[in-house]
C-alpha cells in the first residue's frame, strides 16, 4: 500500500494544485484501502487506470483549481469504463500453515529408517542408486483461517471456480509424477519439533515429530506406514518439472483441478482437515522432485492453493477462459482449464501441444521396456515388470517410464555374454625423458580413440590417457620426484551433453577442458588438479609429485569444474602406486593384478549413456 502511495503522490503533487492534491489524495486512500482489504480486481482495474488519465489531464491545469477538478471527474469517468473491461475474474491463494518430509530408508543405509524433517525442501519420490530412500511431503491449510484473511465469507465458495496446488520447485531428478491425497488421520500441524534436512537425508525423530511411522512420536503410529491418506486423488501432475523446462528462472509446477469437495468440507468441518500428502514415483529408484517449503522461510515460495474465483456481476465470457493441453486417459484434448476440470484431466499450462514429449509422457499408461532381446515399445508397467513365469504375456524387464519411447528415451542395452572377453592390463607408465635437475619426467596425451567394451557391440567413442582407458600406470618410489606433463589433444567441443548452468560450463560452455588430479597425493596446490586451474584444447600442464608419504594404491582422475563427471565417464583415470623404495613387485606378475574397476551403460550403437543434465547421484 505504501509503494501505491508513493508512486501516486509524486504523479499529483507534479501536476495538481493542493486542493486536487487533496481530493485525489483522498480517492486514492478509499482505493489502496479497497485493493489491500478486499482485493477486487475491479479495484485493481480502476487503480492501474486512474494514474495515466490524472497526469493526462492534469498536465495542462497546474495552478487552476477549477482545471484539475475537473480533470479528477474526467479520470474517474475514464477510469470507471475501463474498469468495466478489467479482470473478471478474482485470484485469491492460500498459503500453507504447515509442512514437512518424511522418509523411509529402505535399506537403513543412513541410520535413519524412521527419520523427520520439518525444516528444509520439501522432498517427493525416491532417491538413488546408494540409498533408496523414499520421501513423502506433509502439507496442512487451515481453510476457514486463510478465507478470512483474504476477506472471504462462506457464501464466496459459490463464486469458486477452479482451485489449483501451486509448488515452486528447487531441482528435479528423474520424471516423476505428483499425486496429492487427503490425509485422513490426524498429526502434528501446529508445533512440529525442528528438525533438519541436509541434502534430502533424514534427521533423527524428536519428540511430537512426524515421521514415516509416525503421525507423533514416539506416542501415536500411523494405522499405514508412510501416513493415512484416501487413495482417491485429490489433484496430480503427470511429470513434475514438466511446465518448466530447463532455465534459472524459479520453476513452478501447478496441479491443477484440486478437488472443490475436499477444500469446502475443511472449511465447513475443520476437525476434519489434516491436509495433504504428496506422492511420486516410489516403484523405482532415481525419481524425486524437490518443492520449496513455508519452513525454509522463503513466504514468497511456500506452497499454496490458488482460487479462481468469478466476480459478482460480471457476464460469462466463454473466451476468457484459455485453452491449454488437457490429457484425460490416454488421450489429449486442447479445451479451457475449467472444462478439463470438470472432465477430470490433467491441465497442462503454458505453450505446450498435445504432440510435446512432456504431454505424451503424461497422457500415456504405456511406455519404452528393456528385456533381454532388446526394447519393446508399447507396454504398462505392469506388463513390463511382471515375472513371465507368472503370467501369460509378462515381460520380466525394466520399465523405462510412462510416455517413454524405444530410442528416444530408452536404449536398451544389448544382451553379451559374461566373461567372453579376457581381463586386460592397461600399460605402464614410463619415463620419456629426465630434466636437468636430474628429475624424472613422464608425458602423456589426453586423445580421443574408440574401443569395443563388449562382442556384439560396436565401437565406442572413448578419451584417454595415451590413447587407453584406464590410462597407464605408475609405478613410482616413495620419496621420488617426478613430473608429468599433461597434453589436451582433444576436440573443442565436448562428446557428451554439458549442462550450461554449472559453474565452469557457465563462462566455456562446452569446451573440453581438462584438469588431472593425483587423488590421495600429497602435494603442493598448484599440482594437485585444481578445478579451475584447467588446461583447454591445444594447451598443457605439467604437475610434480613429490610422493613423500607412505606407499599405497593412489589412482588420477580429471577434475575439470563443471565436467569432471563427463571426463571421468569418457575414461579419464588411471592406476597410481607408491612403492617401498626395497619392493621387488613386479607390475602384472601373478601375486599382483591390479582391478581398476568402473562401470558404464551403453546403447545399442555401442556409444556411452549418460543424463543430460546434472544429476545428485548416478551409476553408469
Amino acid at each position: 500500500c505504501l509503494s501505491y502511495t508513493r508512486s501516486w503522490a509524486v504523479v499529483v503533487a507534479r501536476r495538481c494544485s493542493i486542493v486536487a492534491f487533496l481530493f485525489r489524495v483522498a480517492l486514492l486512500f478509499c482505493l489502496v484501502l479497497l485493493q489491500c482489504v478486499w482485493g477486487s480486481p475491479w479495484v485493481r482495474g480502476l487503480m492501474a487506470c486512474f494514474p495515466l488519465v490524472a497526469e493526462r489531464t492534469g498536465a495542462s491545469s497546474r495552478g487552476r483549481p477549477s482545471s484539475s477538478l475537473r480533470a479528477l471527474a474526467v479520470s474517474l469517468v475514464l477510469a470507471c469504463v475501463v474498469a468495466a473491461v478489467c479482470s473478471e475474474k478474482h485470484v485469491v491463494e492460500l498459503l500453507v500453515d504447515s509442512d514437512l518430509t518424511i522418509f523411509y530408508d529402505r535399506d537403513n543405509a543412513l541410520g535413519q529408517s524412521d527419520g523427520a524433517s520439518s525444516s528444509g525442501e520439501l522432498f517427493v519420490g525416491s532417491s538413488g542408486p546408494r540409498f533408496w530412500i523414499t520421501r513423502r511431503a506433509l502439507l496442512y491449510w487451515d481453510v476457514r483461517e486463510g478465507f478470512e484473511r483474504a476477506g472471504l465469507s462462506e457464501s464466496d465458495w459459490d463464486r469458486v471456480e477452479t482451485a489449483d496446488l501451486v509448488l515452486y520447485q528447487y531441482k528435479t531428478y528423474g520424471r516423476t509424477p505428483v499425486a496429492a491425497y487427503r490425509v485422513t488421520s490426524p498429526w502434528n500441524t501446529r508445533n512440529q519439533p525442528d528438525t533438519e534436512n541436509l541434502v534430502g537425508h533424514p534427521d533423527e525423530a524428536q519428540a511430537n515429530s512426524t515421521t514415516w511411522n509416525y503421525s507423533w512420536y514416539p506416542s501415536t503410529e500411523w494405522s499405514t506406514p508412510g501416513g493415512d491418506f484416501d487413495p482417491a486423488e485429490v489433484s496430480r501432475i503427470g511429470e513434475a518439472g514438466a511446465n518448466c523446462g530447463f532455465s534459472d528462472e524459479v520453476c513452478i509446477d501447478v496441479l491443477h483441478c484440486f478437488d472443490m469437495g475436499v477444500l469446502r468440507g475443511w472449511y465447513e468441518e475443520p476437525e476434519s482437515n489434516f491436509g495433504i500428502i504428496l506422492v511420486g514415483e516410489e516403484a523405482e529408484q532415481g525419481h524425486v522432485v524437490m518443492y520449496e517449503s513455508i519452513e525454509t522461510g522463503l513466504e514468497d515460495f511456500g506452497p499454496r492453493i490458488r482460487l479462481t474465483l468469478s466476480v459478482e456481476g460480471a457476464e460469462e465470457d466463454d473466451e476468457g477462459d484459455v485453452p491449454y493441453a488437457c490429457c484425460l486417459g490416454d488421450s489429449c484434448m486442447v479445451v479451457p482449464s475449467t472444462e478439463c476440470c470438470e472432465l477430470g484431466g490433467q491441465v497442462f499450462e503454458g505453450n505446450f501441444h498435445c504432440t510435446d514429449p512432456e504431454v505424451r509422457r503424461s497422457c500415456s499408461a504405456f511406455g519404452a521396456c528393456c528385456v533381454p532381446a532388446g526394447c519393446v515399445g508399447v507396454t504398462t508397467r505392469e506388463t513390463c515388470t511382471c515375472d513371465p513365469l507368472q503370467g501369460e504375456g509378462c515381460l520380466g524387464g525394466a520399465f523405462q517410464g510412462i510416455g517413454s519411447e524405444c530410442g528416444a528415451d530408452a536404449q536398451c542395452a544389448v544382451s553379451v555374454e559374461p566373461f567372453a572377453v579376457e581381463l586386460s592390463l592397461p600399460a605402464e607408465a614410463h619415463v620419456h625423458h629426465v630434466d636437468e635437475d636430474g628429475v624424472p619426467v613422464y608425458e602423456m596425451d589426453i586423445v580421443p580413440f574408440e574401443a569395443q567394451l563388449a562382442p556384439g557391440l560396436p565401437p565406442t567413442r572413448l578419451w584417454g590417457y595415451n590413447g587407453t582407458a584406464p590410462g597407464p600406470t605408475f609405478s613410482v618410489t616413495a620419496g621420488e620426484r617426478i613430473r608429468v606433463r599433461v597434453r589436451n589433444r582433444l576436440p573443442q567441443h565436448h562428446q557428451l551433453a554439458v549442462e550450461q548452468c554449472m559453474r565452469g560450463p557457465d563462462v566455456f560452455g562446452n569446451v573440453s577442458r581438462t584438469s588431472m588430479h593425483l587423488h590421495g597425493a600429497y602435494c603442493e596446490w598448484q599440482h594437485d588438479g585444481f578445478p579451475e586451474l584447467h588446461t583447454l584444447p591445444g594447451g598443457e600442464y605439467v604437475h610434480e609429485f613429490s610422493n613423500a608419504q607412505a606407499p599405497g594404491f593412489l589412482w588420477y582422475h580429471d577434475h575439470a569444474m563443471g565436467i569432471t563427471r563427463l571426463n571421468n565417464a569418457m575414461g579419464l583415470s588411471g592406476m597410481y602406486f607408491v612403492r617401498p623404495a626395497a619392493a621387488s613387485t613386479h607390475y602384472g606378475a601373478l601375486r599382483e593384478l591390479p582391478l581398476h574397476v568402473t562401470d558404464r551403460a551403453l546403447g545399442d550403437d555401442g556409444q556411452l549413456l549418460y543424463p543430460q543434465w546434472w544429476e545428485q547421484r548416478f551409476s553408469g
